[in-house]
């Protein structure tokens, strides 16, 4: 191979010890073990094992693993094992590709099985569907060594079609993908690597549409009162969803997949930290005031389910989903392109801090909202719950909402 010297047989001392040498430079160096094995090493140390043979004339090469995953006296086991196969006659990476290893369609599940244990499971489900509906009907029987930055590129601009983020989240799984491939030694260059950057998302500057005026605000509350009130066909899950969102600040998903172990009917308490697809990584707990928290009580008395509070048969969902809730709010007479049920969020604050804009009052609805506290230092040195600020807050927010959607004076919050 050309740039390769020969060497002495190397040591596991040193092949532990062994770095890039920087004066040389280059972007791959090469430290030859004899008979066709090589320690491939990249100016970020990863070290990479390869044989190299000659077959029909023709020299060839193969990754057999990194180090240390594949230590040195594993991968002079696997020389041997190849070089026998040579001895045949036969092509060992032709064999490798025929048993299917390098096939991208095993090593993209074998990516998805590996990362199941670390997602969550409604992540897994997103990830298996894409996977299967967008990406692999275009590159799965293709062995990963022979895509080509093209064939990826194609891949997300097909997507298009089913909407216009699913190219740049096809984009983002493909790039796991071929990290993990990379990582695994199954590829040397990784076509993937700037994938995202074509494909990025340009991200809204007013996010969820929402209804902020207060007279806006307002009427949705009563058009959900009279929707919830006046329709005697409504499902009682849903009508319930619709009556405590605007009041709890919460995500509509977490509030979906909220489960009766995370709520305290005594106290009114419910752990945002311990619901499944909860957004945010920081944990808080929010507290029902008393109209909602009465609501939640005779809902329990229906016992409906003993895990989730809002409980489907589905074969896909074992909750009631967002979009069903979208779908009765639009029944309500609000228009989603105006006001999403996520803009809900935005309503309560910007109420809150049109009627006190106090730095408390501020302080307190960002995290209320389950939102990271801006500066740095203080997320990591202050730690405090804040719990005895939590009842009162949010029973303020209850009677503020029942006060604008019944046309009465404002209450104000009293620091």
């Amino acid at each position: 191979m050309a740039g390769t010297k020969k060497h002495a047989a190397l040591s596991d001392m040193g092949v532990k010890n062994l770095k890039f040498d920087k004066e040389k430079g280059g972007t791959v160096q090469f430290h030859a073990d004899g008979a066709g094995l090589t320690l491939r090493i990249t100016p970020t140390n990863k070290k990479t094992w390869q044989f190299s043979y000659r077959l029909s004339g023709r020299q060839k090469h193969m990754l057999l693993g990194n180090y240390p995953a594949l230590s040195l006296a594993g991968a002079r086991i696997k020389r041997e094992e190849l070089r026998a196969m040579v001895a045949r006659g036969v092509d060992p990476k032709q064999a490798e590709l025929e048993v299917g290893d390098n096939i991208f369609e095993n090593i993209a599940l074998k990516w998805l099985e590996h990362n199941r244990p670390r997602i969550r499971s409604s992540t897994y489900q997103v990830y298996f569907q894409r996977i299967h509906k967008h990406i692999l009907p275009a590159l799965g029987a293709k062995a990963i060594e022979w895509i080509t930055k093209k064939d990826l590129v194609a891949t997300c601009e097909q997507c298009k079609s089913s909407g216009f983020a699913t190219p740049s989240r096809v984009a983002s799984i493909l790039k796991l993908i071929f990290e993990y491939a990379e990582d695994s030694g199954l590829i040397e260059i990784n076509p993937a690597t700037s994938l995202t950057r074509l494909f990025k998302q340009p991200r809204a500057i007013e996010g969820f549409a929402a209804q902020t005026d207060q007279k806006d605000f307002a009427e949705n509350l009563r058009k959900i009162q009279r929707y919830c009130t006046n329709n005697k066909k409504l499902d009682i899950r849903h009508k319930l969803i619709l009556q405590v969102l605007p009041f709890t600040g919460l995500r509509i998903s977490a509030l979906c997949q909220l489960k009766w172990e995370n709520v305290d009917l005594e106290t009114g308490k419910i752990d945002i930290q311990a619901i499944e697809g909860n957004k945010t990584k920081v944990g808080f707990s929010i507290y029902l005031g008393q109209r909602t928290l009465q609501l939640f009580k005779e809902y329990k008395e229906l016992g409906l389910s003993d895990t989730y509070c809002f409980p489907t048969n589905g074969p896909k969902n074992p909750f009631v989903t967002r979009g069903q809730i979208n779908r009765k709010m639009k029944a309500a007479g609000i228009d989603p392109k105006l006001q999403t049920l996520h803009g809900f969020r935005k309503c309560l604050k910007t109420l809150l801090m049109t009627i006190n804009p106090s730095d408390k009052l501020r302080f307190l609805s960002e995290l209320a909202l389950g939102h990271k506290q801006e500066n740095s230092l203080e997320r990591t040195y202050n730690k405090s719950s804040y719990e005895q600020y939590w009842k009162s807050f949010w029973q303020y927010c209850e009677d503020l909402l029942v006060a604008l959607r019944d046309n009465q004076t404002l209450p104000t919050w009293q620091d």
